[in-house]
């Protein structure tokens, strides 16, 4: 079964040290074992990213430059720099009935965007395969055909980014609308283990309760986390409620981990967040009119509030170094090759940050 191509994703991501929903590798000849030249390679570069789209499902893009008779590229167990691992996915041919490009590539080569699930990897699971992008344990690889151990690779590792956001209404409410001025806005950043947010309400009157629920934009469902009363906790079964209900504008933050998650594990937790968030929770506000809610929003992924790219998108960071290293002129004498293939190495590294931030 070879890959298939979709049109639209999701876009999630959370920091290193938690579950990504997005990843990046850059390969290049430097990373191969044993390490081969820019000048070997004719310049070669290429950038991979990855990102989690519906739940089970990845999608992946592949941008390659200066490639000489590409024949195959494939995901593969390991570090990039010492090691040799066994092949998990192959990404191309992305036919995976076909083992090499016939003919073969040369020149620019790119994937846009295709996927790969559970039956496209060979020796992990899903679960296990996400688990190794997140603690880099994985790397990309691409083979030409004067270098059929390959040319050039890259680690692939999580790629910064952790905001997640709610705009919530009166119009949001399940199964009837709620007419009221009231409206909120609700950002949450990851950073490990550790949630951090922050709830700005306006022309609310007699707010009782907020909390993060179990459910797309069609249910109601239990509690995930009590953000209001801020570190409050469940007593005999009972949610906590302000002492004395809040009416105005009002901003509330807090923190909160995994270990204060309402009858979810953390690996649900993290696994719904890593598949379109937006479809798995919401925010909502109670008050003593409305105690079943006044106004609510779904949880989503910043980025998901853009439209989907034409094409997929890129890391936002440049692999091994910061970006301003990226874009400097590289060391060698005007006009040669290892000058020439270090510059289209970093004009990639540029591309891919511009991409990201365009977003």
């Amino acid at each position: 079964m070879g890959h298939r191509a979709l049109v639209l994703c999701s876009l999630l991501s959370l920091a290193a040290g938690c579950s990504a929903q997005k990843w990046m590798a850059v390969a290049n000849a430097a990373n191969e074992v044993p390490p081969l030249t820019d000048a070997d390679v004719g310049g070669a570069v290429a950038t991979f990213n990855m990102w989690a789209t519906e739940e089970g499902m990845l999608e992946y893009s592949l941008n390659v430059t200066d490639i000489v008779d590409l024949t195959m590229s494939h995901i593969h167990v390991g570090n990039a720099t010492t090691e040799n691992g066994a092949i998990i996915v192959q990404l191309v041919p992305e036919d995976i009935q076909l083992p090499l490009l016939s003919p073969t590539v040369s020149g620019a080569f790119s994937i846009p965007r295709a996927a790969i699930d559970a039956s496209s990897l060979t020796g992990m699971t899903l679960p296990e395969f996400l688990d190794a992008a997140d603690s880099q344990g994985l790397y990309i690889v691409l083979h030409p055909r004067n270098y059929p151990d390959g040319a050039i690779r890259g680690q692939i590792m999580p790629a910064p980014s952790v905001d997640f956001m709610a705009d919530l209404t009166g119009e949001n409410q399940v199964p009837d609308a709620v007419d009221v001025p009231s409206t909120a806005a609700f950002k949450m950043t990851a950073d490990g283990e550790e949630f951090s947010w922050e709830l700005t309400i306006s022309d609310i009157a007699n707010l009782t309760m907020a909390h993060i629920h179990v459910g797309n934009d069609t249910t109601n469902g239990p509690v995930a986390v009590i953000l209001v009363p801020v570190n409050g906790t469940m007593t005999d079964g009972s949610l906590p409620m302000l002492e004395t209900p809040e009416s105005g504008s009002m901003t509330y933050s807090g923190t909160f981990t995994t270990a204060d998650l309402q009858d979810l594990t953390p690996d649900e937790f993290r696994a719904d967040l890593r598949f379109e968030s937006g479809m798995n929770f919401y925010v909502n506000l109670h008050s003593t009119e409305y105690p079943a809610g006044v106004i609510r929003g779904q949880l989503t992924w910043m980025n998901d509030m853009a439209m989907a790219p034409a094409e997929a998108p890129m890391a936002a960071e440049a692999q091994g170094g910061d970006i301003a290293a990226a874009i400097e002129a590289p060391a060698g004498a005007p006009g040669s090759s290892a000058t020439t293939a270090s510059f289209n190495a970093a004009v990639m590294l540029a591309a891919a940050v511009m991409a990201a931030l365009m977003l």
